[in-house]
């Protein structure tokens, strides 16, 4: 059920990403921001994780899910904005790495520190910890 559980939330990280791309391809930064978006955000992805902690009967997978988030969402956020943004406006110098790019411009507190190397060391980080959960817990 361990493995399941991170499947799904693998799965949901991807899909969020996507969502997210599609969200801020097509927001209007011209009008004033009542509140950061990012919050509500959170509270999603709190939901789903806590949700699936409590269907897995277990509170310790929370850890490897926030550590794979920013892997599995950035990824599929740049690269999805990256195509997006080449479709529709026929260009494509926006996140050319794709899913290994990194914003300028995001007002995500954690953006300037989610590197793609970071990232990739953090997933990989949630893989063996979810491999000692399995084993242990």
């Amino acid at each position: 059920m361990i493995w399941m559980s991170f499947l799904i939330w693998c799965l949901y990280s991807f899909i969020d990403g996507i969502r997210d791309s599609i969200f801020y391809h097509h927001y209007d930064h011209n009008i004033k921001k009542l509140f950061n978006e990012h919050i509500v955000f959170v509270i999603q992805r709190l939901i789903v994780s806590l949700t699936l902690c409590l269907i897995s009967q277990n509170i310790w997978l929370l850890i490897p899910f926030v550590l794979s988030f920013s892997f599995i969402h950035n990824g599929s956020y740049y690269t999805s904005r990256h195509y997006l943004n080449k479709k529709t406006y026929n260009y494509d110098y926006l996140y050319k790495r794709k899913w290994f790019d990194q914003s300028t411009t995001s007002t995500s507190v954690f953006t300037k520190y989610m590197t793609p190397l970071v990232r990739i060391i953090l997933f990989l980080l949630s893989i063996g910890l979810l491999i000692m959960i399995d084993m242990f817990i």
